[in-house]
C-alpha cells in the first residue's frame, strides 16, 4: 500500500522500489505484482507490463481489468492475435460493463466485431 501511495504521488522510482521488494519477498501476493504491471503499463513499458500482468493473472486468474491491460500491452508490442484473445475474454465476461465496452471498441477497431445494424 505504500507503493500505491507513491504511484498516486507520481513518484514512480520509490513505488517501483517498494514493489520490487514486495514481489521478491511475497511473490504469491497479488497486489504488488498487479501494481507493478499497471505501473509499467502507465510508463508504456509494455513488455515489462505484460510480464507482471501475466504473473498477476496466474495469482488470480481471469480479472477483466488485468486481461484488458494485457490485451492492450500485447497490441502495443505488435502481438495482435494474442491481444484479440484477451479483448474477447473481457468482452464476453463483461459485455455491458465499462471494461467490456472498451474491449468491444478494440474488437470493432480491429475488425473482429461488426457494428450493430440499425433499422
Amino acid at each position: 500500500d505504500i507503493a500505491y501511495a507513491y504511484i498516486m504521488k507520481h513518484d514512480y522510482e520509490k513505488a517501483e522500489s517498494y514493489l520490487r521488494n514486495a514481489i521478491q519477498y511475497y511473490p504469491e501476493y497479488f497486489k504488488p505484482t498487479y501494481f507493478m504491471g499497471t505501473l509499467k503499463y502507465q510508463q508504456k513499458q509494455f513488455d515489462q507490463a505484460r510480464k507482471y500482468l501475466l504473473d498477476a493473472d496466474q495469482i488470480i486468474p481471469g480479472v477483466p481489468k488485468i486481461r484488458l491491460l494485457l490485451g492492450e500491452s500485447f497490441e502495443a508490442t505488435g502481438d495482435i492475435s494474442t491481444a484479440i484473445q484477451y479483448y474477447k475474454y473481457v468482452y464476453e465476461s463483461d459485455p455491458n460493463g465499462q471494461l467490456g465496452q472498451v474491449a468491444a471498441r478494440h474488437l470493432l477497431r480491429l475488425g473482429i466485431l461488426k457494428p450493430a445494424r440499425r433499422y
